[in-house]
């Protein structure tokens, strides 16, 4: 269902290009904002064509330059171009119109371009980014929260769990891998994300593995009052402990020497994963006593 409806909008927006066009270009030089908003009303908004690769055929996104302002297209296949564009939303219902960042808040309005045509009748269009008790922020790069377009549109959801479990405003995008930062709630792309949660690849979200990993003794069987050697190793974990025997240790990979073994004693490896799915693994140690003639 999930690819079938990205496979009809990537269509749609392709089938749209060849007779819409954005009314200007915007600056490349700018960072670029991709991703997705939802609203209930008229479904996915495209943030950037870059999300479903259609940039060749069909170019137009969101994009915030040094300043912070917001410009360029987004794109709903109900509604049509939604725009930034400082004329398109030149005499907004309240200033400041211009949609803009400054540190954490997003401020100004956003407005679609289809509802000055004769038949769409008093609908105004507008979007705003910022009101009483509402209202997008930033964090980082993430947009994140709220904005509110009228009856028409609804409230449009620019960090909702949709599509493939990610949030603020990322998406899969084909041979692009993003990953969810867990430690701090944003979206990184690809490099070497602290945590991972989930992670894209050819447009399609698999959940992270769960966290593998085994622990060792060396050796098992031993005299009462000697040492063995721990040793252990994990895959995808974010995070790991050893306990046992009075002793405690942590890292994803390790060799450590045991305290003096006196009785049977285990050995814990315990994990945490990307997804704060966890796993534990023992192993146990048996001691016997000196041999003494009698």
């Amino acid at each position: 269902m999930k690819h079938s409806l990205l496979v009809a909008f990537a269509f749609c927006m392709i089938l749209a290009g060849s007779f819409l066009a954005p009314r200007a270009a915007f600056s490349q030089s700018t960072q670029a904002i991709t991703g997705w908003a939802w609203s209930d009303t008229i479904g996915w908004i495209s943030l950037n064509c870059s999300d479903l690769g259609t940039c060749s055929t069909v170019s137009y996104g969101l994009s915030m330059n040094g300043s912070g302002v917001i410009s360029g297209y987004a794109w709903s296949e109900n509604v049509g171009w939604i725009s930034a564009q400082t004329a398109d939303v030149t005499g907004c219902p309240s200033a400041p119109c211009t949609p803009q960042v400054s540190g954490s808040s997003v401020t100004g309005w956003l407005k679609v371009l289809s509802s000055s045509d004769p038949q769409n009748g008093a609908w105004d269009g507008w979007v705003s980014l910022d009101g009483v008790s509402y209202g997008l922020s930033a964090v980082g790069n993430a947009i994140l929260d709220w904005a509110w377009g009228d009856t028409n549109l609804g409230w449009i959801d620019f960090s909702a769990n949709y599509p493939c479990e990610q949030t603020y405003g990322y998406y899969c995008t084909d041979d692009t891998l993003h990953y969810k930062d867990l430690s701090c709630g944003i979206d990184t792309i690809a490099g070497t994300p602290q945590v991972c949660s989930y992670q894209c690849q050819s447009g399609a979200c698999v959940p992270a593995p769960d966290p593998g990993g085994t622990i060792t003794a060396t050796p098992s069987l031993l005299v009462r009052g000697t040492t063995a050697t721990i040793t252990w190793s994990t895959d995808d974990a974010v995070s790991c402990t050893v306990s046992g025997n009075g002793d405690a240790w942590s890292g994803l990979s390790g060799s450590q020497t045991s305290s003096p073994v006196t009785a049977t004693v285990t050995y814990t490896l315990s994990c945490t994963g990307l997804d704060d799915s966890t796993l534990e693994e023992s192993v146990t140690i048996r001691a016997v006593p000196f041999w003494r003639e009698l």
